[in-house]
């Protein structure tokens, strides 16, 4: 029994010599502050910017990925049981987010995005939702107070269609030059191209997730702000000149994108 005792007792004490807990802690390099979202060793790190998990203790390498800094590899010392490591990221230009930013979108394949054009007398919201065959999208127009709605459904292969919250109709003739003709879809990744589209300049960090964008004309801003997540959620782009203002706003959401409806 005693021999039985001595071998569960080694056997733990290898056990937590093999492995430990690490803790990361990531700052931003140029403004000191913690940031939140970003991946180690596919653990996110929280509001805190700290991110803890269990890891081999003989692991010296971690990496260090997200939107808006330096990918980065850092070695930290082995330690048992428990470790602690602080990382600085560095922040990155513009054309390497917008490299991360394509690459975030080719790893998307259902999404809702509301579009929002603002101008004086006129707005304009396009809502795009994308779940497999499922798809979903509704215009809102408003000229001088006058607003005007179509959405339209793909459900499990059947159309429908809503108009100014009516009822809802069903397509069943001619559905497929219905669709052709009515149901626009534009692609995230077609949208957000065109907001970086109109920069040109360099990327000014507010903080970890508010990054502001700017023209070299100075007529066009973008900020792009940033889930807790490390994800893009909201793209506001502003072009000014003397006689006018436009504001057009893109806001994404990941986690909503059941397509559905109710009868009004």
């Amino acid at each position: 029994m005693k021999k039985y005792l001595i071998t569960i007792f080694v056997f733990l004490i290898l056990v937590a010599l093999l492995f430990n807990i690490t803790e990361v802690q990531v700052f931003d390099e140029t403004l000191n502050v913690p940031i939140s979202g970003v991946k180690v060793n596919n653990f996110l790190t929280n509001e805190q910017g700290v991110s803890k998990f269990l890891d081999i203790s003989f692991n010296q390498f971690i990496t260090l990925e997200r939107i808006g800094y330096q990918t980065t590899k850092v070695k930290i010392g082995i330690k048992p049981l428990y470790r602690v490591a602080k990382v600085n990221l560095s922040e990155a230009d513009s054309n390497y987010i917008r490299e991360q930013i394509n690459n975030w979108e080719n790893g998307i394949s259902n999404y809702r995005y509301e579009l929002t054009t603002s101008k004086t007398d006129y707005s304009y919201t396009f809502i795009q939702v994308i779940n497999g065959d499922d798809k979903y999208t509704k215009t809102i127009t408003n000229q001088n107070g006058q607003i005007t709605e179509t959405e339209i459904f793909v459900i499990s292969g059947r159309v429908y269609i809503r108009e100014n919250g009516g009822q809802i109709q069903e397509i069943t003739e001619n559905k497929e030059d219905f669709i052709s003709n009515n149901l626009i879809l534009i692609p995230l990744a077609d949208v957000i191209n065109e907001f970086f589209s109109a920069i040109n300049g360099n990327v000014v960090f507010e903080s970890p997730s508010k990054l502001i964008f700017a023209s070299n004309n100075a007529q066009s801003v973008l900020t792009l702000i940033l889930s807790n997540e490390g994800t893009p959620s909201k793209f506001i782009l502003e072009n000014s000149n003397q006689n006018s203002k436009e504001v057009i706003t893109l806001t994404i959401d990941l986690s909503s994108t059941e397509v559905s409806f109710s009868e009004k």
